[in-house]
């Protein structure tokens, strides 16, 4: 059985898509395509902590942690991404 909030989560990641789509001036960024990539996989996470309640859940249980994993470690490499770029735009200014 899944809970109440389980599917709220869910629901606001399904909504938070659209909104992603419309807004692509960030994407000319480097390490965006981490960062949404790193999204994707949160929102692969919670539709599989829903799924989890109804179908294979010991599968679903794992495959979930193994996406949370991942995207903090996409967050991270878009992070570092960020950081990098940021330190080398003061090192050689335009």
């Amino acid at each position: 059985m899944f809970q109440e909030s389980e599917i709220v989560q869910l629901l606001l990641g399904l909504g938070m898509v659209p909104l992603l789509w419309l807004a692509r001036i960030p994407r000319r960024r480097p390490g965006f395509g981490l960062f949404y990539t790193g999204l994707g996989v949160m929102l692969t996470s919670w539709v599989l902590t829903v799924a989890e309640g109804v179908v294979f859940p010991v599968l679903c249980n794992q495959l979930e942690h193994f996406c949370h994993a991942l995207a903090g470690l996409l967050f991270l490499a878009a992070c570092w991404t960020w950081a990098y770029r940021a330190a080398q735009a003061e090192e050689h200014p335009s």
